[in-house]
């Protein structure tokens, strides 16, 4: 798929820190720089077709100048990354777009949300983040928040600090859109039947970092690495912790 001239033009010198997949043999890759010293450089986004020949640009690169929260492929063909503050970029194969972003408005206050984990459920795309929050995405510049039943989002000055560590929902994934999933810090799990948000009981004290759905079942993984499986009431630890940390989960 790759040669060493291509990889010196595009992955040389930084740190691939999420992948998407999606519409046959296509890859979207979001790079940072690899030294410190360049931490301001743009977030670079490389865009791979397989089908294509290495000298007919199976690699096309550009860049974000946002914090990007991760990658997600949308099954109407558009690789998607959303930034810590809403921003969204899109890329349909042929061209880069920025998109209308996230409604970060928060009731009653002058905070705003930020996002810290997309997922896809089926053929539609989320957000998750603080002060728990879920965005769902209905097409270009739509999208829709989820909150009924999640704790109040008005949020008192002396509250910030806590809200901030505490409650955060950093991953999203399910089974449809009235079977759907979210978890994030202090080893919270909430379900959504369509309607509203019921938390779920876990004996997790860690922040859940990342989710995917399998088969019948739910997996979620702790900051620590350990991996959780479950569904509804029932939720069990798996796994240990390994000596590294997990970042994502897919199923195959």
């Amino acid at each position: 798929m790759i040669d060493r001239p291509t990889w010196l033009e595009h992955f040389d010198g930084h740190v691939i820190d999420a992948c998407a997949v999606g519409g046959g043999r296509r890859s979207f890759f979001l790079l940072r720089p690899e030294t410190s010293d360049a931490d301001d450089a743009p977030v670079r986004l490389v865009f791979a077709d397989a089908d294509r020949p290495l000298d007919a640009k199976r690699f096309v690169r550009g860049a974000i100048t946002f914090a990007p929260a991760g990658l997600v492929f949308d099954p109407a063909g558009l690789f998607l990354t959303i930034g810590l503050g809403g921003e969204v970029f899109s890329y349909d194969g042929q061209r880069g777009n920025n998109e209308p972003g996230l409604p970060m408005a928060i009731a009653g206050s002058d905070l705003r949300g930020v996002v810290h984990g997309l997922g896809r459920v089926g053929t539609t795309v989320y957000a998750a983040g603080w002060p728990h929050r879920v965005w769902r995405r209905r097409g270009v510049g739509q999208w829709d928040v989820l909150s009924a039943g999640l704790p109040a989002d008005r949020l008192r000055d002396d509250d910030i600090v806590n809200a901030l560590r505490e409650k955060r929902l950093r991953a999203v994934a399910g089974f449809g859109e009235a079977d759907l999933y979210a978890a994030g810090d202090g080893g919270e799990i909430w379900h959504w039947n369509g309607a509203r948000w019921q938390r779920r009981a876990t004996a997790a004290s860690l922040a859940f970092v990342a989710a995917c759905a399998a088969d019948d079942r739910l997996f979620l993984a702790d900051e620590a690495g350990a991996i959780w499986s479950g569904r509804g009431e029932r939720w069990t630890r798996v796994t240990s912790a390994p000596p590294y940390p997990i970042v994502d989960l897919a199923w195959y």
